[in-house]
């Protein structure tokens, strides 16, 4: 879930950012060789990565979707880089809202992270780059987002306990689901 890059000119892959290591694992409760496979392809090819169980598999990947859900919808509504959006004190005080609500999810769903997992979000945001994410992009160029898949997941999986208040990530998704309206998207 962490790899971002493209191809240079002569068609050699280049990743922009990697965050070692990378994690797969089943999405049942079983052992899946074949990921094991490419786990092994991937740490022979120098991109560090880890086989894991199920459990720790979506507990990672909803890690992932939370920090997705701070940044890319703020940087699509208000035309900013991720950068410019840690940077502005308004709009990171706004996208650590979403990782509380997103972290909050998580605990209710049984997920551990360990105390200091909000200045570990926090200090992840700050390495976005001075680039617009994916939702911008798809935004400027007036195609579907994937903003039910992230800060919409989170709202589905938080709906179901009545004690979380998700209103930030309520929001944003209403306001990226206008945008995409507005697009005929």
């Amino acid at each position: 879930v962490n790899y971002a890059g493209g191809n240079d000119e002569n068609g050699a892959t280049n990743f922009l950012w990697f965050n070692p290591p990378n994690v797969l694992g089943p999405h049942l409760d079983s052992e899946n060789v074949e990921l094991k496979t490419i786990v092994e392809m991937l740490n022979a090819s120098g991109l560090t990565s880890v086989y894991v169980d199920s459990k720790s598999a979506k507990q990672k990947a909803y890690l992932k979707t939370v920090l997705n859900a701070a940044l890319m919808p703020i940087c699509a509504v208000m035309n900013l880089t991720m950068k410019q959006a840690m940077e502005t004190a308004s709009t990171r005080e706004l996208a650590m809202a979403v990782v509380k609500e997103g972290l909050a999810t998580g605990e209710k769903l049984g997920y551990d992270y360990g105390d200091n997992i909000l200045q570990t979000c926090i200090g992840y945001l700050d390495k976005g780059g001075d680039h617009h994410p994916s939702m911008s992009v798809d935004i400027e160029h007036k195609r579907p987002t994937e903003i039910e898949f992230i800060n919409g997941k989170i709202l589905e999986l938080g709906s179901q306990f009545d004690d979380l208040n998700l209103s930030t990530n309520r929001v944003l998704v209403s306001l990226i689901m206008t945008q995409e309206v507005l697009n005929g998207t």
